[in-house]
């Protein structure tokens, strides 16, 4: 693997662009492109099939035990969405060659549950976080963050009404803004695939900002990993929001090697001519990337 994280050669085969992935049919569109579309306020949505991405990503969260509570979830007629990373980064190994595409952790949402439910079916198998929802981890398997859709933080912080397109609109940055449906197979994508397939980091369009400084920590760990160009608005949200200590906590998520050589309360300016963060990331130590 080289430095920048892509697949030297011998790497398994794979299609060479997500262009090549089959679209959800959609016959009242005549201008010939087969996608379906969710328009909200000047935002544009796709639904897709991509399934390849879909197999894999489900095949992985049916690993082990964990898989029963899926089952109670469709059993219960809910709608069970899987967000962000676990996407972003499976698309970026098969169809971009950057990563390994392993899932770190899986973030999934539910709705059409009722709060009693939901916490029955959790309760025996996950630890209740702050936020009411729960976290699966057993130190072995991918760590499950799951909660209520309409339990959202950006959601609740903006009081912002409840929906799948708003909840990619709280993920802030274009690359983390798709969702699996795991009930239909079909991919939700606010803008994600584009910004994978440019390499760009850049907000979501619509975006409910909110948690300013761990977006502002998620956005230069995206660029770390990646080496995306990151819009000058990116930057400067960078630049004016990150904070050590949230880059620190965001970091132990990403990087299992992670080591904090000092500490310190500030974190020097973004840099606005396209270089790596290097005087704010000298802070930290990223072994085992």
């Amino acid at each position: 693997m080289t430095a920048n994280g892509r697949r030297g050669g011998g790497a398994v085969s794979r299609p060479q662009s997500i262009a090549l992935a089959a679209p959800l049919p959609t016959p009242s569109l005549s201008c010939g492109f087969a996608f379906d579309t969710l328009r909200l306020g000047l935002s544009l949505m796709q639904r897709l099939r991509l399934n390849a991405m879909r197999d894999f990503l489900v095949s992985s969260m049916y690993e082990g035990a964990r898989a029963r509570v899926l089952e109670e979830f469709l059993r219960c007629n809910a709608q069970v969405y899987v967000f962000a990373g676990a996407i972003r980064d499976a698309i970026a190994s098969h169809y971009e060659g950057l990563g390994d595409g392993i899932p770190r952790d899986f973030d999934i949402g539910v709705s059409n549950v009722k709060r009693e439910v939901f916490d029955s079916i959790l309760s025996e198998c996950g630890v209740q976080n702050r936020h009411r929802g729960y976290v699966l981890h057993d130190g072995i398997q991918t760590r499950w963050d799951v909660w209520r859709l309409e339990e959202t933080i950006g959601l609740r912080k903006t009081n912002t009404v409840c929906c799948v397109e708003n909840v990619l609109r709280s993920f802030n940055l274009s690359c983390n803004a798709i969702a699996l449906e795991i009930r239909s197979g079909l991919f939700i994508d606010a803008g994600a695939i584009e910004a994978i397939r440019r390499q760009r980091l850049s907000f979501v369009r619509n975006a409910i900002v909110h948690s300013e400084t761990t977006f502002a920590a998620k956005a230069l760990l995206v660029q770390l990993r990646f080496g995306y160009c990151t819009d000058e608005s990116v930057q400067l949200f960078i630049g004016k929001h990150l904070e050590f200590r949230t880059l620190v906590y965001e970091s132990k998520k990403v990087f299992p090697g992670f080591v904090a050589l000092e500490l310190s309360p500030t974190i020097p300016p973004t840099d606005l001519c396209g270089r790596p963060y290097s005087e704010a990331i000298s802070a930290v130590d990223c072994r085992g990337t």
